[in-house]
């Protein structure tokens, strides 16, 4: 394989003479190949004659403006292109963490098929979300950060539900800003909050000031 992949011949069973290949040869991996090298567990010589251009692609949380056409392809390669999506289910599907990608997603779309029978859109309630969802939606976004700030909290602290409500509060609007990559409008927006409220609550917990919108001045 080395030696393919640095003159680009090989020699075929039971021949003495080496024949060209023109090639194109793409590797793809979810593991940090350079830790593995150093760690020993993948070959130093490999790695470099794989690694001539990378194409990195992040995990599906991370692009979820892809979900409509991604929803549209998959519709149409299950053979169901007239079936839509309603808003309510998009917005659940964007809150999911993902953490099986695109191929989770088709999973997700064929199963709500299912569920949807001879309608013509999905709905949220044709999404079914399993236990080892669940358990990942809990570690991903608000719902995730509300529980890990609830058992943070000591069982005898006094004052308990003053000491939660800040804690829940604080969190709620870092994880707002982070959500919506510091823009204060939209993450009042998010929590329905209006943005002198949002503002104060900023202040209060010496959030970070993040971005403004163009509406903010």
């Amino acid at each position: 394989l080395l030696r393919f992949l640095e003159e680009r011949t090989y020699e075929r069973v039971g021949e003495d003479s080496s024949r060209e290949a023109s090639v194109r040869l793409l590797a793809a991996t979810n593991v940090d190949l350079e830790e593995r090298v150093a760690a020993g567990s993948f070959r130093q010589d490999l790695f470099y004659r794989l690694d001539v251009a990378r194409v990195e692609l992040p995990p599906l949380r991370d692009r979820l403006e892809d979900l409509p056409l991604l929803v549209e392809h998959f519709l149409a390669s299950l053979g169901r292109p007239e079936v839509g999506l309603s808003e309510a289910a998009l917005s659940e599907l964007r809150l999911r963490p993902w953490p099986g990608n695109v191929r989770q997603l088709r999973n997700a779309i064929e199963d709500a098929l299912i569920q949807l029978g001879g309608g013509l859109e999905l709905g949220p309630e044709h999404f079914t979300l399993r236990d080892h969802e669940r358990s990942a939606q809990l570690d991903h976004g608000f719902e995730g950060a509300v529980c890990r700030e609830v058992l943070a909290i000591p069982s005898d602290a006094s004052e308990l539900f003053y000491e939660l409500r800040g804690r829940l509060e604080q969190t709620l609007v870092e994880v707002a800003l982070e959500r919506t990559g510091g823009n204060q409008v939209a993450a009042a927006r998010l929590l329905g909050m209006n943005r002198a409220s949002f503002r104060r609550k900023m202040k209060e917990f010496d959030a970070p000031e993040g971005e403004r919108s163009p509406e903010q001045g």
